[in-house]
């Protein structure tokens, strides 16, 4: 809503809830498609729309014609690769008998294993601390949810970026936003990282989009690592892409996997048609940049005495132009407050119809 025809506020989806978001105008503004209805359309109006002039805008008339499409692409799509998907099965459970239901669906679900704890071999971590190499080191942007703790998430990435920082013969370096991030140095290190950089700013205390990827930014410029994985959060996904932007880099978003070819460039799997293709991208540019699905990677196995260094880095950053009014949390954050583990902390989630029980 428009505030005093120089403001507007909106509300923003975040991962603990949704966030009441200040911004300058004039703004750009994306928003989901459920946020309104559509209008219906009187009678004539698509008639009418047909005679209104179509401006045609072409690529020369905005810039070079190699600025544009797949030559001006920072990023190229290797191949598709096919996933043999499992076949889905449906099975219809008459809900009458209730207690009979309920023994029959555990019984399917004990029959296929969805009950079972998955029991695997984790990636042991590097024990060794690995020195810092210019174009070689990884960096994952770590992630806190509100109550301070690291993400699920973030220890995902370090797992994998562990592996990649051993293979490339650089380190593994966790970047966050604040002092606080040095807090959890060790839970950081036992995961993987070598050196946790603490970005600190005025700007940074309350999150905007602009001043997380502008500080970012600022801090790769001094180091230049081989690459750059952020998790493809809600927040994640909504600065990420302006650090790549503000450095000129190739983006490749929603990832489910992170690889190396047999030149040590970054492979980013991305999945498209529901998941039964797989694209791998590469990028043109360099620090090499994706964001990655939570939940996708497996954690590796945490050496608990490894420990990291510790750098803060200063920054000075421009004036916002938004500003969180509020954060809202919705009821995993309410879980996470209570005794109750949280959603995401699972390795498999059960749900049934409350309708089935009635």
């Amino acid at each position: 809503m428009e505030i005093d025809g120089r403001r507007l506020r909106a509300e923003r989806e975040s991962d603990e809830g949704f966030d009441e978001v200040e911004a300058e105008m004039p703004a750009v503004i994306t928003c989901a498609e459920r946020v309104a209805q559509p209008v219906k359309v009187k009678p004539g109006a698509s008639d009418e729309a047909q005679t209104k002039p179509i401006l045609i805008v072409r690529a020369s008339d905005i810039g070079e014609a190699q600025e544009f499409g797949l030559a001006g692409s920072p990023t190229w799509v290797q191949e598709v690769r096919v996933v043999n998907t499992p076949k889905t099965e449906c099975k219809f459970i008459d809900t009458a008998d209730a207690e009979r239901a309920a023994t029959e669906v555990m019984s399917a679900l004990e029959s296929i294993g969805a009950l079972n704890p998955r029991v695997h071999d984790r990636r042991a971590i590097a024990s060794a601390r690995r020195a810092s190499k210019r174009d070689r080191d990884v960096w994952i942007v770590c992630e806190t949810d509100l109550e301070g703790r690291v993400t699920r998430g973030t220890l995902e990435l370090l797992s994998r970026g562990d592996e990649l920082a051993s293979r490339l013969g650089g380190a593994l370096v966790a970047v966050g936003f604040d002092a606080g991030i040095t807090h959890h140095a060790g839970l950081l290190a036992s995961f993987g990282a070598d050196r946790v950089i603490a970005i600190e700013s005025p700007a940074l205390f309350s999150y905007t989009p602009e001043t997380a990827a502008e500080a970012v930014a600022k801090v790769v410029a001094m180091h230049a690592p081989w690459g750059i994985l952020i998790g493809a959060t809600e927040r994640g996904r909504d600065w990420g892409p302006r650090l790549a932007a503000r450095l000129g880099l190739g983006l490749t978003g929603d990832a489910i996997d992170i690889e190396l070819d047999a030149e040590n460039r970054m492979v980013a799997l991305k999945p498209a048609f529901g998941g039964n293709i797989v694209a791998p991208i590469y990028s043109k540019t360099f620090p090499q940049m994706a964001t990655v699905r939570p939940g996708v990677l497996e954690l590796g196995a945490p050496s608990e005495t490894r420990q990291a260094e510790i750098q803060t880095v200063r920054v000075e950053v421009s004036a916002p132009k938004s500003r969180l009014v509020k954060a809202h949390s919705t009821l995993d954050q309410q879980l996470s407050r209570s005794k109750a583990p949280k959603l995401s902390s699972g390795s498999a989630l059960v749900s049934a119809d409350p309708r089935a029980w009635r």
